[in-house]
Order: structure tokens, then sequence, then C-alpha cells
């Protein structure tokens, strides 16, 4: 049972919420969600790149100033198999989609005053190329559709 197979028990409000307060691009509003939007960046790029290929450690602190993540660090993230991992994620998850709850429950989301790593003494220049390749999935369809544009007109090619 986990977030992962969307079988938590919470999975139905995570996807709630992360429809609801998640863009496309960029920081969310409120501090709570940011929380969350922090949290997948690091999972997203632990299964896609094995955790390393992009530094998420700002997003890491930026977890643990809030309370979340507390008893890992970057290192023990490198070191852990999957399910181990898997394990992890989904408390930690349960633990955001909580505070989220309770936060909108009480109607006190918290607003994000500008962008919510700049506490972490990060310029704009740091946090893009610490956050280069988030949208791997988006750029990997436009690589993909570029490199097939290529050879569209090549009679060897075969789709």
């Amino acid at each position: 049972m986990g977030f992962w197979n969307n079988d938590h028990e919470l999975s139905a409000e995570f996807s709630r919420i992360w429809e609801q307060y998640i863009p496309m691009k960029g920081a969310t509003e409120y501090t709570e969600t940011e929380l969350l939007r922090a949290a997948n960046r690091i999972i997203y790029d632990w299964y896609n790149n094995g955790w390393g290929v992009n530094n998420k450690t700002a997003e890491l602190e930026f977890l643990q100033e809030h309370g979340l993540f507390e008893r890992i660090s970057p290192d023990d993230m490198a070191s852990m198999n999957g399910d181990a991992f898997e394990e992890y994620m989904d408390t930690e998850l349960a633990s955001i989609v909580e505070v989220i709850l309770e936060a909108e429950e009480a109607d006190s989301l918290t607003p994000l005053d500008g962008d919510p790593l700049e506490e972490l003494g990060l310029s704009s220049a740091e946090w893009d190329s610490i956050t280069r390749g988030y949208e791997e999935e988006e750029d990997d369809e436009d690589y993909f559709d570029m490199d097939q544009d290529l050879y569209e007109d090549d009679e060897d090619y075969d789709d």
C-alpha cells in the first residue's frame, strides 16, 4: 500500500491537493503545498535519476526546516533501496498531506512570500542550475518529437 501504487489511504486527497494547488511550473501559492512539491521533486529525482544527478539538497533542507524529513540526510537518501525509499516517502508524504488537510480545515494555508528557497540563500541562477532537469518528462518528449522530425523524410526510417 502506498502513494506510488495510488492505494495509500490518503491517495485521493494527495491527487486532489496536487490538482488544486500545484502549478505546472514554478512555486505554489502556499508554504504547505510547496512542501508537497519539494517532496515530489525529490521522489522524481530518486526514481528517474538515481538521486544525485540533480542536486535536491535544497529541497531536502526546505522540508527539514518545516519539520519534515528530519531523520534523513542526502547520503542516507542515496543509499536507500527501492522498498526502503518508497516506505520512507509514503510516511513523509502522508505527513505533508495531513499538514495540508489540517491547514485547509482551519482555513490557514500560509501564503508564500516570494521564492520559498530564497531563505536558503540561493540566487535565481543557483536555483535554476539546481532544478534544471525537473521538467525532464516534458523535455524528453520534445527531444523525441524533434528526433522523429529529423527522420521523417528518411526513406529508411521506419516508425
